[in-house]
């Protein structure tokens, strides 16, 4: 049994499925123990109130956030996939790709500041829901549809593990009081920005890639290519997420 076991993990294959298994597992520990060690914190100092606005905040997000992955995640990854032996491909996706999601982030900004300054509920914690958008700004830009496309998730797991850790320590060193709330979205967003900018780094140097010019035409064929899948994940999202926000 060891021996098969031990051929096993000699296959290039087989060992790359047991690291990606491995991380995600562990990424889906950390996202279910930090929460329970950072909430009780948060609602003692914070306050009901205070913490209320956050998770109203994060809610918000949440609608533009299903915009902004725009099925990318699924239509993405499928190509990297398929043509991960393609320098020249894989430059391509990669620009495309991230073109059209900054097309998205600026359509979902030209709503969602608008929205926060206009609707009296969210004028009354405008900083709060102002820098809510670093998180939407960092979330977008994170490339795992490509480290999911050429099947490193240990990329995925180890930044993302990045992210919850430095936001766990930021707010048990800089949250003590309620006026400190605003806090909160500031350190999420700038740990989700700080590493998406790490990982694009890691992309451009490690997989040698470079950006190619992308024109509105293609990014417009991209969005009819990806509309279906969008409509796929964006309903879910929007289902289960409404609960959330109109509480």
């Amino acid at each position: 049994m060891i021996s098969k076991v031990r051929t096993m993990l000699r296959n290039k294959d087989t060992s790359q499925l047991f690291k990606n298994f491995f991380s995600l597992s562990v990424l889906k520990l950390v996202n279910a123990v930090l929460p329970f060690v950072t909430l009780p914190y948060l609602i003692r100092v914070l306050g009901i109130q205070q913490y209320g606005a956050i998770v109203l905040g994060l809610s918000l997000m949440a609608y533009f956030q299903a915009v902004t992955d725009y099925g990318f995640n699924l239509s993405a990854t499928r190509e990297i996939a398929k043509h991960r032996t393609s320098q020249k491909h894989l430059s391509y996706i990669y620009s495309k790709t991230m073109v059209t999601k900054v097309y998205l982030l600026i359509f979902s900004f030209s709503i969602l500041i608008p929205v926060i300054f206009l609707v009296p509920q969210f004028k009354e914690d405008l900083v709060v829901y102002l820098l809510m958008c670093l998180m939407l700004f960092g979330q977008t830009l994170f490339p795992e549809w490509f480290f999911r496309g050429i099947e490193k998730m240990t990329y995925i797991a180890v930044l993302n593990l990045i992210v919850k850790l430095a936001f766990t320590i930021g707010v048990f060193t800089f949250i003590k009081e309620p006026e400190d709330y605003w806090l909160y979205p500031f350190l999420l967003g700038m740990s989700y920005i700080v590493v998406t900018c790490f990982a694009h780094y890691i992309v451009i140097k490690n997989f040698n890639l470079s950006l190619v010019s992308i024109n509105i035409t293609r990014v417009k064929k991209t969005l009819r290519f990806g509309f279906p899948l969008f409509i796929n994940q964006f309903v879910p999202n929007l289902y289960n997420n409404t609960t959330n926000f109109l509480i």
